[in-house]
């Protein structure tokens, strides 16, 4: 009905600022549930009150961030067909860490967790439109940084768990049939060579973005979680 509609979209307005700024965790949730709110059904509803309980269950998240060199690193990761419509999701964690150390586990300063607006024709074509979701969000930050007095050594590292999308961006794959994704591919190959963003292959285990980028089991959310947040009992007393 009209009115259980209106508190599906009450429920996600209220939490979406909570999500973005402290408990990233919530977010893969809340952009199904808010592309799907306007043409509310019960299953829903339904995932509108498993989020509420998830939610009532760790009520007080924080996040802990550590000194450190302040120098920006980005993993970005995507799903292929995850999503109704045949659309996949693009995820990406953003970090400040120390010069060359990427294994440094601070806080997230950004994450992001959207529905690709296109459908992808492959799965090598949704990581190449994940970097470029992430690489566009990570260029205003390096500014940001810069002006803050925190100069961001050239290039900032970005990694993704498909080794097909990293050697198109690098140059040491060919590409055919590529038209489909040639203003994404380009920007980024245009973006890499002003040694702005340099593009790493490592394992999907060890990729930050992944969790954001798909939706998961209980049982992982529980292994996993205590990696991105923290919850008020686990936190220190100053």
């Amino acid at each position: 009905t009209p009115d259980q509609i209106k508190r599906v979209q009450k429920i996600v307005g209220t939490l979406l600022y909570y999500g973005r700024a402290v408990d990233s965790t919530l977010l893969t949730a809340l952009s199904a549930i808010a592309a799907r709110q306007s043409k509310g059904t019960h299953a829903v509803a339904e995932a509108c009150h498993q989020l509420l309980d998830y939610v009532a269950t760790h009520p007080d998240a924080g996040i802990r961030y550590h000194a450190c060199d302040m120098i920006l690193a980005v993993h970005t990761d995507a799903s292929y067909l995850s999503e109704p419509g045949g659309k996949s999701r693009a995820a990406g964690h953003f970090y400040l860490t120390n010069k060359n150390d990427e294994d440094f586990n601070n806080g997230a300063i950004l994450t992001l967790s959207s529905i690709i607006k296109h459908v992808m024709s492959s799965a090598s074509e949704a990581e190449l439109a994940a970097l470029y979701y992430g690489c566009k969000q990570a260029a205003p930050i390096r500014v940001t940084l810069e002006e803050m007095g925190h100069p961001q050594p050239a290039p900032t590292p970005v990694t993704t768990d498909n080794i097909t999308a990293q050697g198109l961006t690098m140059g040491t794959m060919t590409p055919k049939a590529s038209k489909s994704n040639d203003q994404g591919f380009n920007w980024l190959k245009c973006r890499n060579a002003q040694r702005q963003f340099k593009y790493l292959w490592r394992k999907g285990i060890l990729n930050r973005a992944d969790y954001t980028s798909k939706h998961h089991p209980a049982r992982h959310h529980q292994n996993v979680r205590p990696f991105y947040v923290f919850d008020s009992n686990e936190l220190p007393a100053q």
